[in-house]
Order: C-alpha cells, then sequence, then structure tokens
C-alpha cells in the first residue's frame, strides 16, 4: 500500500564488488512519512521519505504574504494535530501531516496598550491571543491583528503577565496587573489601559529555637509571600520550650527590629525578618552553710563529732561547718564526748534532732559535763555506793 517498506540498513548508495564475493544486505521495518503544504503556504522538513519507527522528525509551516497559518491535520501513529507552527513527530507508523492557511482579510489593526505604576526601563508583556508582546516604556502597540468586524477571528485572549524588576522574581520587586477582559479585539484605535500595583518579597526566618510567621489579610505562613507595597504586615515569633525569644532583625526599607515578640511592617522594599532566640539558662539552686557551735566548756584538746545525713565531721575547735546544703530536711546527730585522759565526759543536751534549712545558720551545740569518781577500798572492808552516776 505504499506506506510500509523494509528498506536496507548501512548499505550503498554505491559498492565495490569483487568476484566471488558474498556481501550481506540487513533490512528494516520503515514507515512512508509525508508532509504537505496546503495552499497559502509551505512546508520545511523531510516532507516526503521512509523512516524506522521511534525517529523524531520536525517539521516547520510557514504561511505566504496575505496567508495566515491555521493548524497541522495529522494521521497516523505518532502524528501531531495542534496549532504550533514548528511541531514534532514520533514514527510509529505512516503518517500524513498537512499544514492548512487561510487567507488574511483585506485590512489588518493596531491594539494599543497603556500602562501606569511601572517604572520605564522595566519590561511589562502582554499575551494576545498565542503571542507575547513586551515593551519598557509605558505604551505597547501590538500590530497586524484582525478587527472587531471579523467575527470570531478578531476575538483574542488575552493575559498580562507579572512584571518583575531586572526580570527576575529574585528581584523581590514585581507588578501585578489589574483586571483585564479576558478577550478583546480592535477597531484599531482601540486602547487597553493596564494599572499595575507594586508588590514586594517578604520573608521571615526563624533561628535556632523557635519558628516565625507573618500574616496578611487574614492569611498566616512562614513561607515568602509577595505583599502589595505599604501594606499591614503581622509579625510573630514563637519561642520553643526551653528558648526565649531574643529580637527581630529586620533588613529592608519599612522592616522591623526589635525585641518585641508581635511586630508589623510595612514594606517599601524587598524585606526580610529573622527571628533570633536564646536558650533559657537555670540557674543552680542556692546552697547554704550550717554551722554548728559548741558552747560547752570541753577541755582543751577534746575532740567532739557530730553525725550530718549520716556523714561524721570531726573538730578539736568549737566549730564544724557543713556546707554546700540545698533546702530541706536534715538528720543531725550529737555524739557523747570524752577528754583525752577520759576522766570528764560530756552528753549532749540533746542526741538527735531534724534540722530545717533555708539559709546560711549557727546552732549551738550544748554539753553536759560529767567527771568520773574512782573509789578503791584497802584489805578488810567494803565500800557501798550509788548503782548509777
Amino acid at each position: 500500500n505504499d506506506t510500509v517498506a523494509y528498506a536496507p540498513l548501512n548499505f550503498g548508495p554505491t559498492l565495490s564488488v569483487s568476484t566471488g564475493q558474498t556481501y550481506n544486505v540487513s533490512f528494516a521495518l520503515s514507515y512512508h512519512v509525508v508532509a504537505l503544504a496546503a495552499f497559502g503556504g509551505s512546508v520545511s522538513g523531510p516532507g516526503n521519505s521512509w523512516v524506522v519507527p521511534g525517529t523524531t522528525l520536525h517539521f516547520t509551516a510557514k504561511a505566504h504574504p496575505n496567508y495566515a497559518f491555521t493548524g497541522w491535520q495529522g494521521s497516523g501513529t505518532g502524528s501531531y494535530s495542534g496549532t504550533n507552527l514548528s511541531m514534532n513527530v514520533t514514527v510509529g507508523g505512516p503518517i500524513t501531516e498537512t499544514a492548512a492557511f487561510s487567507a488574511l482579510p483585506a485590512n489588518r489593526f493596531n491594539l494599543t496598550f497603556t500602562e501606569t505604576g511601572v517604572p520605564n526601563g522595566t519590561y511589562w508583556s502582554v499575551q494576545v491571543g498565542a503571542n507575547g508582546y513586551s515593551s519598557d516604556s509605558s505604551t505597547l502597540i501590538v500590530p497586524n491583528l484582525y478587527s472587531c468586524s471579523a467575527g470570531s477571528s478578531g476575538q483574542y485572549a488575552l493575559s498580562v503577565p507579572d512584571a518583575y524588576l531586572n526580570s527576575s522574581a529574585s528581584s523581590g520587586t514585581r507588578w501585578v496587573a489589574g483586571t483585564v477582559p479576558s478577550t478583546t479585539c480592535t477597531s484599531g484605535a482601540t486602547v487597553i489601559p493596564i494599572k499595575f500595583t507594586t508588590q514586594y518579597l517578604v520573608d521571615v526566618v526563624a533561628a535556632t529555637g523557635g519558628s516565625a510567621t507573618l500574616s496578611i489579610n487574614g492569611v498566616t505562613t512562614s513561607q515568602p509571600t509577595w505583599v502589595n507595597a505599604l501594606a499591614s504586615v503581622s509579625l510573630q515569633a514563637t519561642p520553643s520550650s526551653g528558648y526565649a525569644f531574643s529580637t527581630w532583625i529586620g533588613t529592608g526599607s519599612g522592616s522591623f527590629s526589635g525585641p518585641s515578640q508581635l511586630a508589623n511592617i510595612f514594606p517599601s522594599s524587598p524585606v526580610s525578618e529573622v527571628a533570633t532566640f536564646a536558650a533559657i539558662v537555670i540557674p543552680p539552686p542556692p546552697r547554704y552553710v550550717v554551722q554548728l557551735h559548741d558552747v560547752s566548756p570541753l577541755v582543751p584538746g577534746t575532740s567532739w563529732s557530730i553525725s550530718w545525713e549520716g556523714a561524721s565531721y570531726t573538730s578539736t575547735t568549737p566549730w564544724i561547718n557543713v556546707s554546700n546544703l540545698l533546702s530541706g530536711s536534715y538528720s543531725l546527730t550529737v555524739s557523747t564526748v570524752f577528754s583525752p585522759t577520759g576522766s570528764t565526759r560530756y552528753v549532749p543536751q540533746f542526741a538527735q534532732k531534724s534540722v530545717s534549712v533555708s539559709s546560711n545558720s549557727s546552732i549551738a551545740i550544748a554539753f553536759t559535763t560529767q567527771y568520773q569518781v574512782l573509789i578503791q577500798t584497802t584489805p578488810g572492808g567494803t565500800v557501798t555506793s550509788p548503782t548509777s552516776l
């Protein structure tokens, strides 16, 4: 059927042969691809060829003067149908592509756009139908359009993209168009005004220890946000557990820097706000000293001792200091003391008590003095003494 064939691979177009030699020829499945131009234009590309499956071919349609390209009509696996002037097909079977053209009306007209809000030197653009147009001045003229009287052919979809300083969103400054009609046409004298509003990018960042958000028009976010110039933007910093808010560090005109956890800003340039936090340092609890003071006249050199919560302390001076104590209740035990000769003992007036500590303090320790009485007898008699002393 002249659409499917088998073509030799890597063979010819010329070949030198020798007598008695064998030459193998490999064939591959190929499909017939045809690209045609209807009246009013031409097509560039491999317009009539045999192609192995999977091959991608590129075609471009071009209208003759006074004609307009209207679209491709394709048939076959991998074909294309649509309004792109240039297109690709990936061959999956026999393909036929036809580029269609239509005659232009006798008259074409301009459509004029005027803008306010974008500074001179900054590019702004409009999308009219399938085509985009741009200007860096306040006036933009789109030429060669059908008139309103051309019916549906003269109706064009219209949209206005955002304009950016230096043509880059990373600049942090943009201009957003107000309401424009979704479709338009022209009589040649038609002028469409476009009013742009200046917007700036506001970014909030939280340092370690918390989070930061901005709110505008009832919407709260932590993401970079475009806001109208001089609009009121609320900032809020929230510390994490164990941290306290320190300060906002703002850059850009209309930013805020200061220790207020809640703040409002009115940007007149791109703004960055960084919320900083500090770890909360909990001071250690206070420690106290309890001085135990012997108020009894012990024989010099007598060692006396106490037990504080089971820990023993001994001194030969009138003082025993127990230090590094937290607030609380402690057990105190005072031991009976003997003089170095053993002939005198000192019995504490209290042997054990509970001591409450909440500050540095002193406790008087008093002893009752007792002496040893030694009674001896000579042969020939006995002595009776009390059973206790």
